[in-house]
């Protein structure tokens, strides 16, 4: 697990992927993030990243249908 210090300044949440890497006796993980996304910040839903053709309100209904199904089992 990575300290919560760390996940805060990387904006990592559940469902993030870290690609690891290892150079010689070195291992590096990076964050693979897509070009564009919608991140919390102090309770407030920010746009995070380049511009896309992918619907925000799309997005939005498809992430609270995903966590009504995951807080109701």
């Amino acid at each position: 697990m990575l300290p919560k210090q760390l996940r805060q300044e990387l904006h990592l949440v559940p469902g993030d992927v870290l690609e690891l890497e290892s150079h010689g006796d070195q291992i590096a993980l990076r964050v693979e993030r897509p070009k564009a996304r919608i991140i919390k910040e102090m309770g407030v839903w920010v746009f995070d990243g380049e511009a896309t053709e992918v619907s925000i309100p799309d997005w939005l209904d498809q992430e609270r249908q995903k966590r009504i199904g995951e807080f109701m089992g």
